[in-house]
């Protein structure tokens, strides 16, 4: 049985795992900046950043569930 390769799938998933690696290092570094109190200060624009990963991510999640209902594949 042959598989068919929609490349289209394959580079929306490939998005998909950069923005969602992305988002876990944002808040990975939210985390580790957070554990010390001299970087309390930076809490505002390391949550900025984290938001903005999330959404992207979230993105890339909906256009690849769109093109998998849309497409079939």
């Amino acid at each position: 049985m042959s598989v068919l390769i929609c490349e289209e799938k394959t580079r929306l998933m490939q998005e998909y795992q950069r923005t969602t690696a992305l988002y876990s290092a944002a808040v990975n570094r939210m985390a580790r900046k957070m554990a010390l109190p001299e970087n309390a200060n930076y809490f505002d624009g390391l949550m900025v950043a984290s938001r903005r990963a999330r959404h992207a991510s979230m993105d890339a999640r909906e256009l690849l569930e769109r093109h998998i209902a849309q497409h079939g594949c």
